[in-house]
């Protein structure tokens, strides 16, 4: 006669026979009902095209009053060796001391880059470029932070490491954020 043992129980053959039916058939079949049922759940989710909330252009703008926003820097030398590619900024109009540009696609960013680039996904991303004018000559520029404010306006806080010299001088920055509106306002503060 067939007999299992299970840590210290003696388990008989009918009890056996039960409890491989219930490992066989009844738990695979809870699991399977359970992903259907999550798969039907979310394509029953529906969206409206219409709706700002659920566009993909907007995820930048569902964040609340002074949050955060993330970004990425975005330069040219990232994985691109310097030796071999050179890219700069070109047609950067613009006459005051602080300006922005939003970028949202390939053919945007060629009117305003010259030469060879890391590229940027635009269905998930939006390239938002600073610049601006100063009196002395700028060593370095960096983006310190990218809010929300109050009047739905973001505020970009640019960090400038000026020289004492009388050279004028221009500086541009540049992130990537989720997809943000053609039409948003950015507020450039740079110290």
């Amino acid at each position: 006669m067939f007999f299992a043992i299970l840590g210290c129980r003696v388990i008989n053959p009918p009890k056996l026979l039960f409890m491989k039916r219930i490992f066989t058939f009844f738990i695979p079949g809870v699991v399977a009902i359970a992903a259907l049922s999550t798969a039907l759940t979310a394509c029953n989710d529906p969206k409206d095209p219409n709706d700002p909330k659920d566009s993909k252009d907007s995820k930048a703008q569902d964040l609340q009053e002074g949050e955060d926003v993330p970004f990425t820097e975005y330069s040219f030398e990232a994985g691109i060796p310097s030796e071999e590619f050179f890219a700069r900024w070109i047609n950067l109009d613009g006459s005051g001391e602080a300006n922005t540009l939003i970028i949202n696609s390939d053919e945007k960013l060629k009117e305003h880059v010259e030469g060879e680039h890391q590229p940027v996904d635009f269905d998930k991303s939006t390239l938002l470029v600073a610049y601006g004018y100063t009196a002395t000559e700028v060593l370095e520029a960096n983006v310190e932070s990218l809010t929300i404010t109050p009047t739905d306006k973001f505020k970009l806080q640019v960090d400038l490491l000026m020289l004492d010299t009388t050279k004028p001088d221009r500086w541009v920055v540049a992130i990537l954020v989720d997809k943000m509106e053609e039409g948003s306002i950015i507020e450039v503060h740079y110290q």
